[in-house]
């Protein structure tokens, strides 16, 4: 009897959830995503020529996935192209907030928020991609007020 369950992810690197949006060009997106974020291809499938399906590693581990629109039968579309801001955002951690917005603005990006300290503690900014996905960027700094934990409690995260 065999007692090692086979892992369903296939590699152990994939993330349990993650990310699979749909994007107009993803070749563009790839560009973007590495320019931008830093992000690096891992994986990518060609149709015709044309890349249809993209994996993306950040920091080591696989961040996220896209295919272009109608591929695999799909009938969804950027939120660009929906003309909707989608009701949820990434919240990508990175080394220089205020770096990678300058970053996100010379590869296509729109800056949603310019880069602020927060109460919470990291410097944070809202951008959005060039398919209108909403991505926050945050580099912990340190809080600026305090705040309170789920449980009331006062917290200040001095070190």
């Amino acid at each position: 009897m065999n007692t090692h369950k086979k892992d369903p992810r296939g590699l152990p690197n994939r993330r349990w959830l993650m990310p699979y949006l749909t994007v107009v060009d993803a070749g563009k997106s790839v560009e973007f995503y590495k320019k931008a974020f830093g992000f690096t291809l891992v994986d990518s499938n060609m149709e015709e020529g044309k890349m249809i399906h993209a994996e993306m590693e950040y920091q080591g581990k696989l961040i996220v996935m896209f295919a272009v629109e109608g591929a695999f039968g799909s009938t969804l579309k950027t939120p660009k192209k929906s003309g909707i801001d989608m009701p949820s955002s990434f919240y990508l951690y990175v080394d220089n907030v205020d770096y990678v917005v300058h970053q996100v603005e010379k590869a296509g990006g729109k800056i949603v928020t310019e880069p602020e300290d927060s109460f919470w503690g990291d410097r944070f900014a809202l951008i959005k991609d060039i398919d209108g996905y909403t991505w926050s960027l945050g580099t912990y700094i340190e809080p600026t007020h305090h705040h309170h934990h789920h449980d009331g409690v006062a917290c200040n995260h001095q070190h």
